[in-house]
């Protein structure tokens, strides 16, 4: 069992910067569990992560109950002036774990996928009902268009610059779209 990705970024950007007097958990894990982040110091590379032995789950759990009650502590005393001029951070860290939220699922769907007895992630589940009413798409015609970000509010890295590019012709749909419908569009 490894950390969570929030915690690291929480013990590295948020504890580490922010709060003054953080004690780290355990003095090496701040190089054990990066991999990713070169702002954030020295780290294990990228492509030998899986030669590593992790600690056990009791350990992890301890860190990160460890982590949590750093934030907590941190938040429930932190003045109005410091949790307002981190609300970029807080932002940036939550689309940070959404990500990793997603890929979880996108590896657990994919290595469904590739079972010969196909299991299902929630055997219930069922396509939410379409509450479409006539034709709900929109089209974008064929031309050159501005995609990516445009200001300077959130977005992710692979969002930037803005650029011009030839795109379409599109049709969206207002809704979610079952495969069929994508199909036959």
């Amino acid at each position: 069992m490894a950390p969570r990705p929030y915690h690291l970024v929480l013990r590295a950007f948020l504890l580490g910067e922010h709060c003054e007097g953080y004690t780290p958990f355990h003095p090496d894990y701040a190089f054990l569990f990066n991999s990713y982040y070169v702002s954030a110091g020295p780290r294990h590379a990228r492509h030998q992560r899986g030669h590593l032995t992790r600690p056990g789950a009791d350990e992890i759990t301890a860190y990160r109950r460890h982590v949590d009650a750093a934030v907590a502590k941190f938040f429930h005393e932190a003045g109005e002036e410091k949790l307002r001029a981190i609300v970029p951070l807080v932002e940036v860290g939550l689309n940070h774990e959404q990500q990793h939220q997603e890929l979880m699922l996108t590896d657990i769907l994919h290595a469904f996928a590739q079972n010969p007895i196909p299991p299902a992630y929630d055997g219930h589940w069922q396509f939410p009902a379409s509450n479409r009413g006539g034709d709900e798409w929109i089209s974008l015609n064929e031309g050159i268009h501005t995609v990516g970000h445009t200001d300077d509010s959130f977005h992710f890295d692979n969002e930037k610059p803005a650029h011009r590019a030839l795109v379409g012709p599109v049709r969206l749909a207002r809704n979610l779209v079952t495969n069929a419908e994508w199909l036959a569009s």
